[in-house]
Order: structure tokens, then C-alpha cells, then sequence
């Protein structure tokens, strides 16, 4: 799999533009001295997260634009081997009707995949609003 197919190149630098600037607005950053790296210092408050998830235009462009875009290419590339993946687990721990929880869900598609393969419903859990509602619909 090329990572252009599940990220196409425009899309994702416009969505990186957005998580710089919002990154900037939500999150205070340290770039680290020797290696560059930015890393968010302090720890932000949970009250912080929830901001970036409900207004945040990364995560609106995220749920939107790019997930919508590349949502069956995911599907093919990402979601229904990994569902194959966590069925075979399940199978070899003994766990095949055990709960399964996707947090960070998104539209759902790794759910609908799983539950293809099983009996068993998937919760998903999904902080931001406008991609909760793509997986209600």
C-alpha cells in the first residue's frame, strides 16, 4: 500500500496547515532543543482536548473533507484487514463473542467491517461531533 492511497498528498497538506494553526491555538508547544521535536508541555487539561475536538478546524476538515475522501480506500486498505486481524485474535484467545470498543471510531467503518465477519456489535466511541455524526448516519 502507498500512503497515497489512503492520504492523497493536497489533502493531507491542507490538513496539516490546520493542525499547525490550531495546534497553535489550543495547545502550548516546546520544540525540544537538541532534536526538534515540538511536544505539548504541560500536559493539557481534558477541557483543552474538548475544545480542539468540537471547534477546532482540523478536526472539522478531518471529518468532513479528508475522511470522507479517502473512506473506501481506509476501508479496503485499513479497515477490513485490520477487522480480519482482531477476528483472528479474538478466535485464538477465545474471546469471540467478548465486547469489542473502538474509541476514536470515526465513520464506523472498522465496525461495520468487524461486525461483517462476526455476531458481535462494536461501541465506538467517538469524541469529535461532526465525525459521531457521520458514524450515526
Amino acid at each position: 500500500m502507498k500512503e497515497e492511497e489512503i492520504r492523497p498528498q493536497s489533502i493531507f497538506d491542507e490538513y496539516l496547515q490546520l493542525c499547525e494553526s490550531d495546534t497553535q491555538k489550543y495547545f502550548d508547544t516546546v520544540e525540544c532543543i537538541n532534536c526538534k521535536t515540538l511536544f505539548v508541555s504541560p500536559r493539557p487539561e481534558s477541557a483543552a482536548f474538548e475544545k480542539y475536538f468540537t471547534e477546532s478546524k482540523s478536526a472539522e476538515y478531518w471529518a468532513t473533507t479528508f475522511y470522507k475522501h479517502t473512506a473506501e480506500a481506509r476501508r479496503e486498505k485499513l479497515w477490513k484487514p485490520k477487522a480480519k486481524m482482531v477476528c483472528s485474535a479474538m478466535d485464538k484467545f477465545g474471546a469471540v463473542d467478548a465486547s469489542v470498543i473502538d474509541i476514536g471510531g470515526g465513520y464506523g467503518i472498522f465496525a461495520e467491517e468487524y461486525e461483517k465477519l462476526t455476531s458481535s456489535a462494536v461501541t465506538i466511541i467517538e469524541p469529535g461531533p461532526s465525525l459521531a455524526n457521520a458514524c450515526r448516519e
